[in-house]
């Protein structure tokens, strides 16, 4: 019984030591390159509101009331926010 403890306990270290040996010799692995075709946007989350501030100035230059002067001032205000993302994203610096 004492024999087949200590096979099996050298049988353990040698299969943990081949496995630590092997992901050990793999190291790390090369960064996963962005698919083919595509650019890596610095900003997405800035540039995905800039779209949707320009979706919601064209939905609104459709719309076929006035309501009181208040579409025009959500325009300007959308150009307002447009503005100030690009300034956000010029001076991101990184």
């Amino acid at each position: 019984m004492k024999h087949r403890m200590l096979s099996l306990g050298a049988l353990i270290a040698v299969i943990g030591s081949a496995t630590a040996y092997g992901v050990l010799a793999q190291g790390t692995p090369p960064p996963t390159p962005p698919p083919t075709g595509s650019k890596h946007e610095a900003h997405p989350e800035m540039t995905k509101a800039r779209k949707q501030l320009q979706n919601a100035k064209a939905t609104l230059q459709k719309a076929a009331k006035d309501y009181s002067g208040h579409r025009v001032k959500a325009m300007d205000l959308i150009d307002q926010a447009i503005k100030e993302i690009d300034a956000g994203i010029a001076s991101d610096k990184s």
